[in-house]
């Protein structure tokens, strides 16, 4: 039984107030255990949003001006059927021209492209 270990007990109520040190703006700053556990929580939640954000918007080679996600880079969020078009780079290579969707949205011809809701509620 866990409850009968004092060393368990004890070890577990320094953790609960345990206060960790961090540089703010260069102050030094203390936060709680629950404090620095949000601010991972937050930390991470900001990555997932880079990671939502990254290169995977393409058009079909039917419909070009209307993006799909491709999150796979195989098939698209709304269909599996869809797939990227697939043209020759720069470099002459042929594949897919996967774009982040702020880059569609701030180019030269943003008002031409459409982007799939199906693929943006996903």
């Amino acid at each position: 039984m866990i409850s009968n270990c004092p060393s368990v007990s004890t070890s577990l109520e320094d953790s609960v107030s345990k206060v960790y040190e961090r540089t703010e703006n260069d102050t030094m700053t203390a936060a709680g255990q629950a404090g620095g556990l949000a601010e991972a929580v937050a930390a991470s939640m900001g990555e997932a949003k880079k990671i939502i954000d990254a290169s995977e918007w393409d058009g079909t080679r039917t419909r070009p001006n209307h993006l799909h996600r491709f999150p796979t880079g195989e098939r698209a969020a709304c269909n599996r059927r869809f797939r990227p078009d697939i043209q020759p780079n720069g470099d002459g290579v042929w594949g897919p021209n996967f774009r982040t969707r702020a880059d569609v949205q701030s180019g030269k011809y943003a008002h031409l492209y459409t982007f799939c809701p199906k693929c943006e509620a996903q």
